[in-house]
């Protein structure tokens, strides 16, 4: 993965349960939608192993935030 920080980006974390208790965290950037006032996001980056709890899985999206933040690791940019 490119480095990248968060300087540049909006991004919020979620929390899926696509099969009963097994939970996703999910890294969300915001996108520029210009007909809309709400706000738009599009999965940026995910979990790839399911956890058994939802505050598991939320612990470990935050330690993926902040290794985003910190410029550790991060999805490739989109220009």
């Amino acid at each position: 993965m490119q480095k990248t920080s968060l300087n540049s980006r909006e991004i919020a974390l979620t929390v899926e349960e696509p099969v009963r208790g097994l939970f996703h965290w999910v890294l969300l950037e915001a996108c520029d939608v210009q007909t809309s006032d709400a706000l738009h996001y599009r999965p940026w980056h995910r979990a790839t192993e399911a956890q058994r709890s939802y505050s598991s899985a939320l612990a470990l999206g935050m330690a993926a935030l902040r290794r985003v933040a910190s410029g550790d690791d991060g999805p490739a940019a989109n220009g």
